[in-house]
């Protein structure tokens, strides 16, 4: 109703106020998983959270295609979406928990061996952030200085309409081979998050080596693998290579969450979700700085103008994403570490209590 009936000032007005309330989203998500995933489980849990937008993302863009051709119009989607999000709420406030300790249907095996495992599962307790040891923690530095320079391009990228401007810059306007394509990234990007979660887990749970190890070998994997992928776009002429690079850029993306995106739980569980929110919030200040980049089809009407225009600048972008990538990851391999919270690892035998 809003978007059909709302004046452009009051639309661009209802834009921030979702930009705000969805910025709690990613923050308050961390801090859930570091209430209620053991070490050996981050990967698998921060993937089946993150990747559940994109998942849905994939959902939403079929049920459009079906709905613009309905009766009840394209309109009909924000209606479906937004009953969706109001039934989520009750949803969550009816059966979800912040804690194992609240939670009602959490049986006393599984409180006590989270209580066990996570420190931050058991009673709640004031929490007093020390800020001047915050900042003197050099992994805290790691994921800032890592995320700073490496989330721009990443959020840049994966966005749809970015990616189909590029291609109309080169010759290819919205068709089926560009629809599918951005299907084909939103739906198997979950399945390649999860899995690459569930290796790394099981590395973890062997024990034989460190867990920063293991996180900076997969981001490394993924942000240097992106670093290619960006030099190659940048000097690819077919239209072909450049779709098969795009897709590939985005499914080595998905070692990241292994890999940085799992340090924050290693900076200090306790504090997992204000230091997100705190990394995140400067991460995408970049971004602020070139959103020309994202929607440039709308600075012009006339298409041959656009194309001569900014034709040449999606160069510039691969070139300072891979510049930013490499030294991003640099960064992070140097400063990020895990001595500072020595959360235990899984146990398979609980305390004699347990047993009882």
């Amino acid at each position: 109703m809003t978007v059909v009936n709302a004046s452009y000032d009051t639309l661009l007005a209802l834009l921030l106020l979702t930009g705000l309330v969805h910025g709690m989203r990613d923050p308050a998500m961390m801090a859930i998983i570091a209430r209620w995933a053991p070490r050996t489980e981050l990967g698998r849990s921060v993937s089946l959270v993150f990747t559940a937008p994109t998942l849905a993302n994939v959902v939403v863009i079929l049920l459009f295609t079906f709905l613009n051709e309905s009766p009840s119009s394209w309109t009909s989607i924000f209606y479906l979406v937004g009953n969706s999000g109001t039934l989520w709420c009750v949803s969550w406030y009816a059966f979800g928990s912040p804690n194992p300790n609240k939670c009602f249907y959490v049986t006393a095996k599984e409180r006590l061996m989270l209580e066990k495992n996570i420190v931050v599962s058991g009673p709640n307790k004031k929490m007093n952030v020390s800020w001047p040891e915050l900042f003197k923690s050099p992994s805290f530095y790691g994921v800032l200085i890592s995320r700073f320079l490496t989330t721009w391009i990443f959020e840049l990228v994966f966005f749809t309409i970015f990616f189909q401007t590029y291609m109309f810059t080169r010759g290819v306007t919205y068709s089926t081979t560009v629809f599918g394509s951005v299907i084909f990234i939103n739906a198997v990007i979950p399945l390649v998050q999860f899995a690459v979660g569930t290796i790394g887990d099981k590395v973890i749970t062997h024990k034989k080596y460190p867990p920063r190890y293991i996180r900076k070998t997969f981001n490394s994997i993924s942000i240097w693998g992106q670093c290619v992928c960006y030099i190659l776009l940048s000097y690819t002429t077919s239209v072909g290579t450049t779709l098969a690079v795009y897709i590939i850029v985005n499914h080595v993306g998905c070692m990241l969450f292994q890999g940085s995106l799992c340090s924050f739980f290693d900076v200090d569980r306790r504090l997992t979700g204000l230091i997100f929110g705190l990394v995140n919030f400067y991460s995408l200040i970049p971004l602020s700085f070139i959103n020309n980049y994202c929607f440039p089809v709308l600075k012009t009407q006339d298409p041959s103008s656009f194309v001569s225009l900014w034709k040449d600048k999606y160069d510039a972008i691969w070139l300072s994403g891979a510049f930013a990538c490499f030294i991003g990851n640099f960064f992070y391999i140097i400063l990020a570490a895990d001595e500072g919270n020595p959360m235990l690892p899984l146990d398979e035998e609980l305390q004699p209590e347990a047993k009882k």
